[in-house]
């Protein structure tokens, strides 16, 4: 999403939880290492202190790559739109969009994906004071941010090259539920619901989503975020995930 040119170090970025992973001197993957804050402003500065260290065990120049919540980064429909040509037009019109369409407070930092003036879009909205503050303090403590992005699109990117890739796709994280559902060539539905409903809230809002998108509940598969570092599936998702499919 957001690029910038050491160590490269996996980042789950949340409202309240964060967790750190890097890579063993043999090339596997050590286990995250969870914190726990009371808003995300102290979750980053947490994960900045603990990565750049103190003293002696200062490290500059680490690279980051970021995986935010879906509370954090959170996706919407966007277009076509009458008269746009250009991508940069596009973005535009999308970030004036973006707080109405995900709740999000304030100007929001928009990326699109594969935008084509004819057809709709996945967008991603995300505070844009909080990607300021981020990099901010990033460069403060020697950090380099290799890229920002939702957790949630790599877990879509898993889901999208399993053999029978769902329709309909739930993605739970630390604090929100992402729905996603579409059929094979386009997505139909992007949202976020944040912060996370219970488990009988979720069913709700699943059978809604299906009902209204035409989809068997046979096409739709849950996915959430697992604390450990492995995933149960062959794809691998940074900080794991657990995959279930409806009955």
């Amino acid at each position: 999403m957001w690029l910038a040119g050491s160590e490269l170090v996996d980042v789950y970025l949340g409202e309240t939880a964060v967790a750190v992973m890097t890579a063993g001197e043999s090339g596997e993957t050590d286990a995250a290492h969870w914190l726990a804050a009371t808003s995300v402003d102290e979750a980053w500065g947490l994960v900045a202190q603990h990565m750049a260290g103190t003293g002696g065990n200062r490290r500059p120049g680490r690279r980051v790559r970021l995986w935010l919540s879906g509370a954090l980064a959170r996706p919407f429909m966007f277009g076509p739109v009458a008269g746009l040509r250009r991508w940069a037009e596009a973005n535009d019109v999308a970030a004036s969009m973006a707080s109405d369409a995900t709740g999000l407070i304030g100007p929001c930092a928009i990326w699109l994906d594969d935008w084509r003036p004819d057809a709709p879009c996945l967008a991603v909205a995300m505070n844009r004071s909080l990607l300021d503050a981020i990099q901010t303090s990033a460069a403060e403590h020697g950090l380099r941010i290799a890229s920002i992005r939702p957790w949630w699109t790599a877990v879509l990117g898993a889901a999208l090259q399993t053999p029978e890739a769902p329709r309909c796709l739930t993605i739970e994280d630390s604090d929100a539920l992402v729905l996603l559902s579409g059929s094979e060539l386009m997505f139909g539905t992007a949202v976020a619901y944040a912060p996370r409903p219970d488990a009988q809230q979720t069913e709700a809002l699943l059978a809604r989503g299906l009902l209204a998108a035409g989809i068997e509940r046979t096409q739709a598969s849950r996915a959430s975020l697992s604390r450990n570092s492995a995933s149960s599936d062959t794809v691998q998702v940074p900080f794991g995930v657990q995959w279930s499919r409806l009955a």
